[in-house]
This record gives structure tokens, sequence and C-alpha cells, in this order.
């Protein structure tokens, strides 16, 4: 079940107004269920054993890049996925990244909804799915992690697309099933997913 801070856009996106916002969650929700196997077979993994947290979903594109269907396969779109935890457990190890690194570059705003979305929607059936669009605001370890997007060579400026971060809660559909997918994660610490490059 969704909560009231299911989407949330931040950063450029800010600006554009509730609807901006609403589109932007449901072009995320699908890209979510595009990836649900490896999404919450990670998150399910990363849940047992750092405990409550978030999704991190980081990028090396803007968020209307990452969600477009075709015209932005030509940047080779990536993404690398980390579990963060907000607060101290002390029945669980700590996850490798600090979540204040994790939401350095992210705002205030979108860092205190998220923070909200993990008490309201880190449960056993839903966890939060943070993306993060834009190398810049990837912490330091990612953004090593992230290649930048792929330019046509008759391009003069670079890169162009916008940064931005939307925040929605996805459900596991079944845990027990998404941690047996998730269990070929549990050493590693996170996770390169290719959009378009073909391995």
């Amino acid at each position: 079940e969704r909560g009231e801070e299911s989407a949330v856009a931040a950063g450029p996106r800010a600006e554009e107004g509730e609807e901006a916002v609403e589109l932007l969650a449901a072009k995320l929700q699908t890209w979510a269920a595009a990836n649900h196997q490896v999404l919450a077979g990670f998150a399910a993994c990363k849940y047992s054993r750092y405990g409550a947290g978030a999704l991190f979903v980081y990028a090396n594109v803007g968020l209307e890049d990452l969600l477009a269907e075709k015209h932005a396969r030509q940047f080779e779109r990536q993404c690398v996925l980390v579990w963060g935890t907000s607060g101290e457990n002390a029945s669980k190890p700590a996850p490798p990244i600090a979540w204040s690194e994790m939401c350095g570059r992210v705002g205030q705003a979108f860092s205190s909804s998220l923070e909200r979305s993990v008490q309201a929607n880190c449960t056993r059936e839903t966890f939060p799915l943070a993306m993060v669009a834009g190398r810049e605001l990837a912490p330091d370890d990612v953004q090593e992690a992230l290649r930048p997007p792929t330019v046509p060579r008759k391009s003069k400026k670079g890169y162009e697309g916008r940064p931005g971060c939307s925040l929605v809660s996805v459900p596991y559909g079944d845990l027990a099933a998404a941690l047996r997918c998730g269990l070929a994660h549990a050493k590693t610490d996170a996770v390169d997913l290719e959009m378009d490059r073909v391995s």
C-alpha cells in the first residue's frame, strides 16, 4: 500500500507542480514494475540483513532520460542499487555507506520525505524506492561506479539531462519469494543494473 509520501520530486523538477510530480511517480512505478525482480530481490535481501531502510537507485542520467522508453537508449543508461538505513539498529550491522552520505546531495526536502517514507512504508509488504538520477547527486563511492552517459560524437554540448529525485513505495508481492531471488546478492553491497548495454 502506498503511503502519503509515495511520490516526491526534488531538484529542478520540484518547481513543476503537483501534476508533474504525479506523472513522474507513475513513470517510476512503471519502471519499477519492469525491473521488479531485481529490485525486490535486492531490497528483501538487504532489509533482512540491515533492517528498515530504503532502496537507493542511483542513475548515470537525468530523470526524464532514465524513465524514457526509447530515445534515451543512446546514453547507455546505468543504475547502481544500494540499501540505506536512516537509524541505528543494535541488532543489525550497519550498511557500507552511511545514510548521511547517501542523502548528502539530494536536498533536505527529499531527504526528510525519504525518512518519513522509511517509517511508513518499509514493512514486510513494501519498501521505499529512492530514485536518484544524475551522477552528480550520488555519493563519491557510487559516482566511481557510474560511468558518464554516452553522448553522440556530433554533440558539442555534452550530456544535458537534468538531475533529480523521485520516491515511490514498491510492493514485494511475496517477501519470501523476493528473498529467495535476492540470495545471490547476499555478499554484495551493490548491484549494477544495465538498462541498454547487452552483456
